[in-house]
């Protein structure tokens, strides 16, 4: 198990946020972010992709003004929804960002905080 260690290095924050992925073809899927750690994210989406694809993903983070955090990367890992997970969404697909991300990380960790006083969630990472 030495890849999944290697693969989840980093602390993740449960995060959820608008995103879009877009892929070489230029189509363009709705996804929501469930979790970021500096070395990639998990999103939620109904995009049928393939690991190892490119893909660059827009993420609207809130703030007094939103804004669009772009980032790259490949997809390592997909896998289907469990029928009682599904719902808008079909499959879970993570991201490796082609760089580290930490000061992304951060923020989420500050995101993840925030989201989990608005709608009472105890913190998990």
């Amino acid at each position: 198990m030495e890849g999944m260690e290697d693969r989840r290095r980093g602390a993740r924050h449960h995060v959820y946020l608008a995103a879009e992925i877009y892929v070489e073809d230029a189509h363009v899927r709705t996804a929501i972010t469930k979790d970021v750690s500096s070395q990639g994210m998990l999103v939620l989406t109904r995009a049928r992709l393939t690991e190892g694809q490119s893909v660059k993903l827009r993420v609207y983070l809130p703030g007094e003004e939103d804004r669009v955090e772009v980032v790259e990367g490949t997809v390592v890992r997909r896998e289907p929804l469990a029928p009682d997970e599904r719902g808008t969404w079909s499959e879970k697909v993570a991201v490796a960002f082609g760089q580290p991300r930490d000061t992304l990380a951060h923020e989420f960790s500050e995101l993840a905080t925030e989201q989990a006083r608005i709608y009472g969630w105890e913190r998990t990472d």
